[in-house]
């Protein structure tokens, strides 16, 4: 499967070939060295990038090359996450503010989700998804408090879209810490902005009238500077946070293991312990020092815990590891696999939008379980996309299947 993880796609025979013809002691990393290099190496990992990060919120050429850009580089996960949680700040590539842009959007009278936000960050960056902590206490998690999502939203409340087209992002100047009560007993409390758990930063008190260190400007349309920005704040906190590394190194190996060493990713907490916690610490820990993700991902996948075989369930906890899971594949590469194994069927935009359509699922549903359907099975027998990958063409397998079928009817 490493093919799969790594090129988007199975195989070519001649690869397979060219595997099997190696010293069967080097083979297997020299394979996973060729494919780090490469190109589809880079467009892979930024789609796994992009389903991690955007969950199918939406697509956008400019971040596409952001993340393209990214795989390639000797660039940390930490350098990733300053970018996209601070994507105006000196040096940072174009594309970066996708993220943030895409969740500042609005439709017709509805307001911003500003919740949905301050979850995602919560969530896709600590590995604490505090949606349920809005009002109150979590109820089931006692380790996630209203204080801890209240102090996240102190940060994103002030974030605004800036121009969608551009995937541009700036922010208004909102004074004073955020009010809040639980919903249970009504009783006040006041936070600034805060990491769950965190202290409180010391963010100075702006005076009505000095919001702003650069005002805005109707003529040229900018939206000013405030004189306390959230985001290079938020961007610096989260990612010297240790939980980041830990969160990226579960929800990476997750992408590749088919399956959490803390699961769900989005919970954890004391009460949901990971099934290998020294092996996900080493993890963590090579992201916390700066590994680039390319090397982390090298190193994983030529590893005894990426290698084992697939076979029956093991069960739960660390056991749970000891066989490969079983795993759906994103719709854009059950198309490439396909294409792949007929040999010669270029790649077509439109019949990948239509895997992606079929296979990909739900804006914010994690891309797990095989979730099985008729529109599947239907999609399989007749529909357009799969039928035009069938039709013969030249040089590919079902050309090659006729003429032996032609050549087959003449012999006889």
């Amino acid at each position: 499967h490493v093919h799969l993880d790594l090129a988007g796609r199975i195989p070519t025979p001649e690869e397979t070939r060219k595997y099997l013809a190696e010293p069967a002691a080097s083979r297997r990393s020299s394979l996973v060295s060729r494919l780090v290099s490469s190109r589809e190496f880079a467009e892979t990992m930024a789609g796994t990038l992009h389903l991690m990060l955007m969950e199918r919120l939406g697509d956008n050429d400019a971040w596409k090359g952001y993340l393209t850009g990214f795989a390639t580089s000797d660039r940390s996960v930490r350098d990733l996450t300053r970018e996209v949680l601070d994507p105006g700040a000196d040096g940072v590539p174009a594309g970066a503010g996708f993220f943030l842009s895409k969740r500042l959007e609005n439709y017709g009278q509805n307001p911003v989700d500003y919740p949905g936000l301050t979850r995602d960050v919560g969530r896709l960056f600590l590995g604490m998804d505090l949606r349920c902590a809005q009002c109150h206490d979590h109820l089931t998690v006692p380790a996630y408090k209203q204080a801890h999502y209240q102090g996240l939203y102190a940060f994103t409340r002030q974030m605004v879209l800036a121009d969608a087209a551009k995937a541009s992002v700036s922010e208004k100047p909102v004074a004073g810490k955020v009010s809040f009560s639980s919903v249970f007993d009504m009783e006040r409390m006041e936070i600034g902005p805060a990491l769950p758990g965190r202290k409180p930063l010391d963010v100075p008190e702006v005076k009505a009238g000095d919001e702003y260190s650069v005002k805005p400007d109707r003529k040229t349309k900018s939206a000013g500077v405030p004189r306390v920005p959230m985001m290079p704040l938020l961007s610096k906190a989260v990612a010297e946070d240790d939980r980041l590394a830990r969160t990226w190194a579960n929800r990476l190996s997750r992408a590749l293991l088919g399956k959490g060493i803390v699961e769900s990713p989005d919970f954890d907490h004391p009460g949901n312990p990971p099934a290998l916690p020294a092996t996900l610490e080493t993890l963590a820990k090579a992201l916390r020092e700066g590994m680039p993700l390319k090397t982390w991902i090298h190193g994983l996948a030529i590893s005894r815990l990426y290698q084992v075989a697939s076979g029956p369930s093991a069960g739960a906890g660390a056991a749970a590891f000891s066989r490969a899971a079983e795993r759906p594949l994103p719709g854009e590469v059950l198309a490439a696999c396909v294409e792949t194994a007929l040999g010669g069927t270029k790649r077509d935009e439109a019949r990948l939008k239509r895997f992606r359509q079929v296979f990909g699922h739900p804006p914010r549903e994690p891309e797990e379980g095989g979730h099985p359907s008729v529109e599947k099975a239907l999609f399989w027998r007749n529909d357009p996309a799969v039928r035009s990958m069938l039709a013969p063409s030249a040089g590919n397998l079902m050309d090659r299947r006729s003429e032996e079928h032609t050549s087959e009817l003449q012999s006889h």
